[in-house]
Formats: C-alpha cells, structure tokens, sequence
C-alpha cells in the first residue's frame, strides 16, 4: 500500500506548489485540526480527503496541526488568478476576521495571506452559492463568554437583552454601521436573535480585558452627563440602554465619537425611562399619563430652557420642533391613566392631613382643574418629593411654590408624596375636547447633542473612567442568571460573499495570496519535527488495518469486538440500548456491524445490512426463517410487522429479549381482547401464550403447536370425549374441543364455567 503523505498535495513544509491546494502552513492548530474534521463529517466535500482522513485519532490530528503551525510560513508557489491591486479595496469585509494583512485575528479562522489563490477563489465561490457553509462563533471577536480580550470589540456579557435585541437589529437596518456585523445578522430570524442575547444575559460580567485609553478620574467629573441613562456606576436605569460598567474603552471612546459627529445615531425612547404607556416603573422618574397636553409642552420647554434640571433632558429635547412636542403630549394624554408602579416614600394617610394647602391648585383629589398645572395624582412619589425639595432650596423656581414648600420639613414632603401617588388619576381633556384613540407607538427623540461638547480628551477619559467600573447584571440580564449558561452562540451565514462577482472574488483571492503569512503566535517556540504520514507503507502481514484506522472486520486481528462495540455505544448507549451490557447479542459476542452498516445506506432505517429488517436476524436465526414460511405464521412475509416489534435485539429485562415485562403481555400488545380478567379463566392461557401457540410459525391453524383435539388431550387425556367413544365423536372434526368449548381463552358467561359460551 502506497504511503499517503500531505506533503505529496500540499507541499513540503505544506507550502502549496499546485494550484487549487491549499498551503497548510501559518495556520493555527485551532483553525486547522476542526478544518480535517470538516472533511470527515462532510460538511466540507472532498472524497480523497474524506477517505485518507476517516479513523484518525485526534493525536493524529493535533500532530498534524502543529507540525505545519511550527514550520517557516511562505507564499504558496502558484500563479495569481486575478488583479492583486484591485483585490486590495474589495476585500474590506473580509478584513474584520481575517485581518488587514491576511493574518487572522482569532486562531480558530484561517489566516488567508500568502495562500494558494486558486483555492482561496474556489473557497469564496462555494461559500457563495451554498455548497460550503461557515460557522461564525460570537466568541471569534467578543470573547469567551462575551468578555472581550481586543481593544476596539465590546462585551457582551451581562447586557439586557432588551438592549442587546434592538442593537443586532440595528446593524441590520444599517442604523449602526459596520459591513460584517450587516452581512452577519442579516436573515437572523428573531428567535435566534433572542437566543443569542439571553446567552450573554446569563454570563457573569466581568471587565473587559483591555487597556485604557485615557485618565478614569477625570472621566468620572466628564460622566455627569451620561450617569441619567446609565447610571452613576455605569448600571443602565433603564433595561434598554446599555450598562457602560467593564466596558471596552476603545469601543466606548469610538461610539461617543460617532455619535457627536452623527455618523451613528440614538434614538432614545421616552418609555424607557417614563415607563410604557407613560406609566413610571422607576422610583424618581416622573409618570407622563394623565398629564394635560399644555402643562407637559410648558414642562419640556422648561428643560429645554434650563428652568429644569437634568441636563440629560435639556439635552434630549434641544431642536426638538414645536410640532414634535404636541405629539409627545398628545401621546401621553391620550394613554389610559394608571398609577405609578412605584413604592411609596412616606405616610400617606399623614398626607392626606398636610396636603390641604395643594388641593387649591392642584385639586382635593389630585386633579388639576387648569391644565396648566400638573395633576399629581397617581404620580411617581420620589419624584413629587424631590420636587417638593427643589422648591424648597430654590433649585426650581417658581414663587407660590417655594413659598408653599418652605415650610415644610422632609418628613411631611414624603407624606404629602406618598399621599398623591396613592390616588387613582384621571384621563385630562385634550384640546376643543376631541378623544382622539390612544397612538400604537410610543414617541422616541434621535439626536446626538448629549455628547456635542465633547472634545477627544473628555471623550476618551469617560471611556476609561466607565471601563474601570465593576460590571453588574440588570433587568432581565439578573432574572436570567440562574439559567443554563448552554454554548457559546455562532451564525451560519454565507451571506458575507453573497455580493461578489467572480472577477471581484479572483481578485481577493489573489490579494491575499500576495501577502506574507505569518507563524501563529502559539508555535514560534515549538521545534519542527518530521513530515506526517497518515497511512503506513505495507498492510500488515497479520491482516491488521494499516495505520492504525479503526476496522469493523470480523477478521481484523488487532481488533476486539467489544473494542468495536464501544465506540458505537459512545453515542448509542440509552435509549432501546440500555440493556446492552449482558444482553444474549453481548455475551455471545455479536457485533454491532454484524446487523449495522457504517458507512454504506442500504435499509431505510436503523442503517441495518440488509434491506428488510427480518433478514437481518435470519442471517443467525434460520430456523426462524423456516418457521415463518409454514402456513399459519405471523405476518412478518406480508410486511405487516417485524422482528423488533416484539423483540428488542439489544437485550432487554425480559426472557427472549422480548420488548415487554410477560410473553403475554407482548401478545397482549396485538390480541388485546384475549388479556382479560375473565370472570372464568383458562389457566394455561393465562399462565402462558406458549403452552398452545408457537408465535413463528406452525402447519397447524392459529399457529397452534398440535392440532386439536391432541393439544387439549396434552391436558385434558382422561374419560371424556373421542378418548372413550372413538373417531366417530365430535371431538374428532371441525373444531373438535372447541365446537362444545367456544370460549377457550375464558369466559365472562354467568353460566361459562367450562368455557362453553
């Protein structure tokens, strides 16, 4: 037998001297070993490939792998087969994994640079039409468990999938703009995209795992603005923003940019924080259902203005149009009034007392009759307290209530407080009094004048300063940690090349082929040892499998068969296989190759040798064979049932591997009208089918094992009947006992005790 060695097709020193091999060097182990694997299971298609690589042991293959991962890179010795200089600027999207100088940027992704180009532009072209698929891992760019390691790349790690969701959508619909993260996602149904966020939800966050970019204590003063949505340790107040904590200052410093040079915009949605419907889940921030129309313009032109505080909200509203801000009132009018479902913050009941000099304005029952003021019924307490408050010091002007408010210690503020937010609200009137029906959004603003002011400096500090935050779960990220963390998510997508022509993909192809590969990082120190050889020279004189693959020959002297067995019962071990271990098949030695095929289809199912499946048992059990061939026989001939319908050939609790804990609980399973209980019973009947019937096959009707009346003598033989009056009784013909005893089975007839009727 000709030795097969790798060097033959890929070169010695696996560098690539045919066009269309791929060279094997400068690839790491953890791209290279998964890649022949690929070729095993068929998920890539390549018959030689398939056939030299069939059997070899994961030691095989790691040495394999690291044999080329140690050899001195060079480019392939094979033509171009397209304009290398054109390539450069097409291959832009294949840089974000494959990176810019074709050195891969995670280990488990080929590095492309210096390959063969032949093989590099059939590669892209099967992705391209579907007959190669590629399994992008999440992990390849943002970590192992969503932490990442590379400076630029976010976590994912704890972020609500609230937030998570919306953000993938994003890069979709071009909002965010990166090519590979669109090319990705894009066809990614909205299961699959929930799955892969509640996987990140449930990892437990940690900081990512690189360098910072700028000073975090001057980032914390800078980070005032940012701490209204995300929080003052970088945990978002609301589950649809994003926690800031751990992140990766690269990241952040880059997304800050962008959004204050517009290139990336936000569109924050009131619900967010006013909760949906305009009804508050978050203590301190104001509900907005049940508020009039022209007190809630007046209140954000308030912000806008500065007469307000926080300056997140003067932010957000700032070139928001008059028209823009009817329709955020009008919205909100029109929502159905509820209750803040927040807690209280005092005594409502001492409220209600201290709350008589409020109902003037703004009404015993909390609502307003001007719209020009607030109703406070049903607001958020916190929120009405903290107002209160700023009244008092003077942070928010406004002299009635200043005066009103001073007077009042903290204690009764609470109490006042909690007193409105326990009311029921009612719905305000909208303008010339038209209900109009509720809206079926809820409104968003999209600007980018949070971070306007912003220098670079500012910008790369408050990165830092929330990079070096502890990060914590939120929102459903929490409720989801007790869940199975599962696998690592990644996408199938051929997508990325979807768009290529092929004089664009031979350019590609010939661009990276241009480039100077590079050793991986992990096998710069390792020696180079000799050229693998996968199959020995010679068969063995014993008749052994040559280079050492695993044969199911019976007559393979260095295999066993329970050395055979174990490898099926690897994946095969529950299920009708339980009973396996000290089954008849296991102890006499059987095979499982001896009814299975391996590798070739011949039955429809259960990979069997034969085409039906009784001829599979009779290849041992001939005399089954004959048996089913008699004139009364079970229908297996007629295709009606098999073998295994009784019978479990991989053992079973019962004798004769039978399926069922009884023989007459197997017959039971078909003949259910002989089970019984009958008021009078046939003991041998129901001691055991078999006392009368073979289940083969017989020659006698009904597959009895004697015709009758003889097999009713075996039992019956003394004074009664043919046995005293001679051939001439009835006994003697038709259904001999039976023409008297009908009921033989047993008999449910008051009048049945000797099975007559």
């Amino acid at each position: 037998m000709q030795a097969v060695g790798c060097a033959a097709c890929h070169g010695e020193g696996g560098i690539s001297k045919k066009p269309g091999i791929p060279s094997l060097v400068a690839q790491d182990p953890q791209y290279l070993i998964p890649a022949m694997k690929a070729y095993v299971t068929g998920q890539r298609k390549h018959d030689l490939m398939k056939t030299i690589l069939s059997g070899v042991g994961e030691a095989e293959l790691n040495n394999i792998a690291l044999y080329y991962a140690r050899q001195i890179p060079a480019r392939a010795q094979t033509p171009p087969v397209g304009d290398a200089s054109a390539g450069k600027a097409a291959s832009a999207l294949c840089a974000g994994c494959h990176g810019e100088q074709g050195v891969s940027i995670y280990p488990a992704w080929p590095s492309l640079a210096g390959q063969d180009a032949q093989y590099l532009a059939g590669a892209i072209k099967a992705y391209k039409d579907g007959s190669r698929g590629k399994s992008v891992a999440c992990a390849g760019c943002h970590g192992e468990g969503g932490i990442s390691k590379r400076p630029g790349m976010p976590s994912l790690a704890g972020l609500d999938p609230q937030y998570l969701v919306p953000a993938m959508k994003a890069y979709v619909t071009g909002e965010r703009k990166h090519g590979l993260m669109k090319a990705l996602l894009a066809g990614v149904g909205e299961a699959e995209l929930n799955s892969i966020s509640l996987y990140y939800a449930r990892q437990i966050p940690a900081r990512a795992q690189t360098p910072g970019v700028g000073d975090p204590s001057a980032g914390k003063t800078a980070s005032v603005l940012c701490v209204g949505c995300h929080g003052e340790q970088g945990g978002s107040v609301s589950p649809a923003f994003p926690s800031l904590a751990g992140q990766d200052p690269r990241y952040l410093a880059g997304a800050i940019r962008a959004y204050r040079d517009g290139s990336r915009n936000k569109a924050v949605a009131c619900a967010a924080c006013h909760g949906e419907g305009g009804v508050s889940r978050i203590p301190g921030i104001p509900s907005l259902v049940g508020l009039s129309p022209q007190y809630l313009v007046s209140a954000m032109k308030a912000y806008v203005a500065g007469q307000r505080n926080p300056t997140v909200m003067k932010a957000l509203l700032a070139d928001a149009s008059e028209a823009e801000l009817n329709d955020i009132a009008l919205y909100y009018a029109r929502q159905t009034a509820a209750r803040a479902e927040t807690p209280p913050v005092g005594d409502a009941s001492a409220g209600k007392i201290a709350s008589a000099a409020c109902a003037g304005c703004h009404g015993p029952q909390g609502v307003s009759p001007n719209p020009a003021w607030p109703s406070l019924a049903g607001q958020d307490a916190r929120f009405l307290a903290d107002a209160l408050k700023a009244y008092k010091d003077g942070s928010r002007d406004n002299a009635m209530m200043k005066g009103l408010a001073a007077a009042l210690d903290e204690r009764t503020i609470n109490d006042i407080a909690s007193h409105y937010a326990s009311l029921p609200p009612a719905q305000p009137s909208l303008p010339n009094g038209a209900q109009a029906p509720p809206a079926q959004r809820a409104p968003v603003l999209s600007h980018n004048g949070l971070v306007a002011s912003l220098d670079d400096r500012a910008i790369d500090d408050i990165a830092s300063y929330f990079a070096s935050l502890a990060p914590v779960r939120g929102g459903q990220a929490s409720s989801a940690q007790n869940a199975p963390a599962g696998r690592d998510p990644s996408l199938v997508r051929n997508g990325l090349v979807a768009s290529l022509d092929e004089r664009a993909i031979k350019n590609i192809a010939s661009y990276y082929a241009s480039l100077l590969p590079e050793q991986p990082a992990g096998a710069k120190k390792l020696p180079a040892g000799r050229d693998p050889v996968l199959v020995g020279m010679t068969v063995p004189t014993d008749g052994s499998s040559p280079g050492g693959i695993v044969s199911f020959r019976k007559n393979d002297p260095s295999r066993k068969v329970e050395d055979n067995n174990a490898i099926c019962l690897g994946c095969h071990e529950r299920g009708d296989r339980t009973y396996w271990n000290g089954s008849t098949h296991e102890t006499r030695g059987v095979a499982c190759t001896e009814c299975h095929t391996v590798m070739r289809p011949i039955s429809r199912k259960f990979a069997l040798k034969t085409e039906v499946e009784m001829e599979t048992c009779f290849q041992c059990h001939k005399d089954r064979r004959a048996q089913i061939f008699r004139s009364a026989h079970m229908p297996l001939r007629e295709g009606k049932i098999t073998c295994s319908n009784c019978h479990n050939p991989h053992g079973s609790a019962t004798e004769a591997m039978l399926k069922e804990n009884s023989i007459n609980d197997n017959c039971y399973k078909c003949h259910a009208e002989k089970r019984g209980p009958f008021l009078f019973e046939h003991a041998p009947v129901r001691e055991n089918c078999l006392s009368c019937h073979d289940p083969h096959g017989s020659n006698t009707e009904h597959m009895l094992k004697v015709s009758r009346p003889r097999l009713c003598a075996e039992c019956h033989g003394f004074g009664h009947g043919a046995l005293t009056a001679g051939p001439r009784a009835v006994e003697t013909f038709g259904r001999a006992c039976q023409n008297c005893h009908t009921a033989i089975h047993g008999s449910n007839s008051p009048s049945g005790a000797l099975l007559q009727r």
